[in-house]
């Protein structure tokens, strides 16, 4: 929904969305909400949002194909199919990962620029005293989790090791979909920040809590 339907941020450059009556509303916005960078600051950035952004809502709609045990258990084909879009789109969401490291566009370097890039990354005055590494090592840890994941489930499988299979299955899901947690826990505290600082803050720890 966040990438296809409302913000879209999938159609990021395109005129007639970033023209809408709320994205023009929210570039002045200096209050608590997500701010409007995160999702205009893909346009003009066409390979992020085909190996990051599109391939996430593939990524995340073969989920219950994959857990479910009814599904692999009846829809033994069905199961395999998307399986194999759950990790060619996997493989595709590592690339994004890597052109976003690159592009510099994290949201502490593009989404905030009224906020220096390393200054209020969280409340936790623990983690802001690494503000300088912290943000793109976590991220770094997270995608070599997330890559690790699904080699190991996918070398499971091959041996027909499905028991193990499934568990990094599983686990690879986990070290993926906590960003959909994290925007939800994002709508739940977006009423109780009062501007782009606490914003900026809680979109780590909102993270941080997630994971």
């Amino acid at each position: 929904l966040w990438v296809l339907v409302f913000p879209s941020s999938i159609f990021s450059g395109y005129k007639w969305h970033d023209e809408m009556k709320y994205f023009i509303e929210r570039r002045g916005n200096t209050g608590g909400g997500v701010p409007v960078n995160t999702n205009l600051k893909y346009a003009g950035h066409a390979a992020v949002k085909l190996t990051h952004i599109l391939p996430s809502t593939i990524w995340s709609a073969s989920i219950p194909f994959q857990l479910h045990p009814k599904v692999r258990r009846t829809y033994k084909a069905l199961h395999r199919l998307t399986g194999y879009a759950f990790f060619c789109t996997s493989l595709l969401l590592i690339i994004g990962i890597v052109l976003i490291d690159r592009r510099k566009l994290y949201w502490h370097l593009a989404d905030y620029p009224s906020i220096p890039n390393y200054e209020h990354i969280s409340r936790f005055q623990f983690i802001q005293q690494s503000a300088q590494y912290l943000p793109e090592y976590s991220i770094y840890a997270l995608t070599a989790w997330f890559t690790f994941t699904a080699i190991a489930a996918l070398a499971f499988v091959r041996r027909k090791n499905f028991a193990q299979h499934q568990n990094y299955v599983i686990r690879h899901v986990a070290s993926g979909i906590w960003v959909a947690v994290q925007r939800v826990l994002l709508i739940i505290f977006t009423p109780t920040l009062k501007s782009q600082i606490d914003a900026k803050e809680a979109f780590f720890d909102c993270g941080f809590y997630a994971v």
